[in-house]
Parts: C-alpha cells; sequence; structure tokens
C-alpha cells in the first residue's frame, strides 16, 4: 500500500517492512522519467534509509542511470504475472581480471550502465524480497552460484601462476646455507734443517747432522825481537814485506851518504838495529 516516508517527502506505490527491519520501496513507473528526476527520487529515498526498487512497463524503456548507480531493475508483465530481469554479460578477462571483482566476470544484476544485457523471465510467486531487493528464485540462485564460484577458482589458479612465474625470475635473495664443516689440516711435513741449527724448544744442536770439526790454528805471525844490534830470529828476515825491505834500503843509502852510522845517530828501525856492512 501507498505510504509516506517520515519526511513525507516521497510516497512509494509500496511499503515493504521486513522481520528484520529492513524497509523496501516498491516503486512501479508507468511513464517515460528523466535521469535527474529518478536521481532526485533516489537520493530522498537513501536519505530515508529506504531501498528502492524500480519495475517498468514492458513499452518503457529503463534509464541507464539505474544501472549506474548500481539499482536493480526489472519489467513487470501485470497480465502474466511475471517479471523480467536485466542481467549483465560476463565482462572480458584482461591480463589483471584476477584482482578486480570478480562478480562482472559471470552473469550479474545488476548490470553496468554499458554492459550487453541478458533477459530472464520468471514468476512473480517464486521471487522473493531481502534488504538488497527483489531475490532470483532458487534455481537461478544456485546456477549463479556454481558459476561464480567456478570464477573464483579460475582466479586462484591465475594468481598461483602468476606468482610461480614473478619468483622464478627473481632470484632467491636468502639462498640456502650448507652446514659448517671444519676444514682438515694439511699434513705435517718435516722441515729440512741446515747444518748447525738448533730443535724447536729443545735449545740444542741436532745430533742427527754432523758436527764441523775444531778450527785451524792461525799461521804464526813475524816478530823480530832485538840481541846486540842483530835480528835474533834470522828465519823470518826472508818473510819481510817489500815495504819493509824498501825502507830500509833507502835508510842504509842515506846513512851511507853521510857516513853516519846509525848506531851513531841512536836510529833504530822498527825491526831492530841496522847493520851497516859499507864501512
Amino acid at each position: 500500500m501507498e505510504q509516506w516516508t517520515e519526511e513525507r517527502n516521497r510516497r512509494a506505490d509500496l511499503h515493504v517492512v521486513l522481520g528484520d527491519g529492513a524497509r523496501l520501496a516498491l516503486e512501479a513507473q508507468r511513464e517515460l522519467i528523466t535521469d535527474e528526476l529518478w536521481q532526485v527520487r533516489h537520493c530522498d529515498y537513501a536519505d530515508a534509509h529506504v531501498r528502492d526498487v524500480w519495475f517498468m512497463r514492458p513499452d518503457t524503456r529503463i534509464p541507464h542511470v539505474l544501472f549506474a548507480e548500481g539499482t536493480p531493475a526489472w519489467t513487470l508483465y501485470h497480465r502474466d504475472e511475471t517479471a523480467e530481469a536485466r542481467l549483465g554479460e560476463p565482462h572480458p578477462r584482461g591480463p589483471q581480471w584476477r584482482t578486480t571483482d570478480l562478480r562482472l566476470f559471470g552473469l550479474h544484476h545488476p548490470p553496468c550502465g554499458s554492459d550487453p544485457v541478458v533477459r530472464e523471465r520468471f514468476a512473480l510467486t517464486d521471487l522473493g524480497l531481502d534488504a538488497q531487493g527483489v531475490t532470483f528464485p532458487p534455481a537461478m540462485t544456485a546456477r549463479l552460484v556454481e558459476r561464480s564460484a567456478r570464477i573464483q577458482q579460475d582466479a586462484d589458479q591465475a594468481r598461483n601462476q602468476y606468482e610461480q612465474a614473478v619468483r622464478s625470475r627473481m632470484p632467491d635473495p636468502r639462498p640456502a646455507r650448507r652446514p659448517w664443516k671444519p676444514t682438515p689440516l694439511p699434513p705435517v711435513r718435516p722441515v729440512p734443517r741446515a747444518p748447525g741449527d738448533r730443535e724447536l724448544g729443545t735449545g740444542r744442536r741436532s745430533e742427527a747432522i754432523e758436527r764441523p770439526g775444531p778450527l785451524p790454528e792461525p799461521p804464526p805471525r813475524p816478530y823480530f825481537g832485538t840481541s846486540g844490534g842483530h835480528a835474533t830470529r834470522g828465519s823470518h828476515r826472508s818473510k819481510t814485506s817489500t815495504f819493509a825491505r824498501c825502507v830500509l834500503a833507502r835508510a842504509r843509502d842515506k846513512a851511507l851518504r853521510y857516513v853516519i852510522s846509525p848506531d851513531q845517530l841512536g836510529w833504530r828501525s822498527p825491526f831492530g838495529m841496522i847493520e851497516n856492512r859499507n864501512p
């Protein structure tokens, strides 16, 4: 029956209050209505928390603004006591279709504004009411649920394939680590030792190495002592160096030149007294 809203700005053709407190406004539109006028009525019902459901005459065009707002629209055949619903055809599946609303990839009601529609007619006695508006018969509801489950399965499979492809292209940031194992030490080899090297930690020479013999004695150094002005070791006179002989010869020549004996001058050589053999 017709009833005004609480603000008394709209009066529905049929006002329905469900058991859960939801309120519905069933509108039977006989004449063509513009988009602007329908939007004004729709906003008034929304402000009053009333869900509006629209039934059009068979020869009346359904404004596409209803589909853009997500409001179901029905065509009422009162002589046949049937109602016709318009469902949107499934959308084509794009590369990222699994991330969008899966309901659009099957028959969906209400359709989108630019969707091709599929018409389904039902008897009025098979339809029901809930907080969202008019509900389909159980057979139609089961068919939509089955298609929705199939679409959900395809979406899950596509999502798994995409994730596997991404993992195969990306390197593992944390490769599996092998368990740590100590590296075996190399075998200890004997160090070659030179003769005379000391053993490590003992301070003793290696007994396996032959010890060198005693050092040879140095040769005796020539020595010329003095005894009465003559050399006491005549055996060493032959070993006098050339330099010493030259010094002696020059000194002897100088003494003979002045006819002065070296004994008179009191001069002694490092090698003893110089004998004047040519008086």
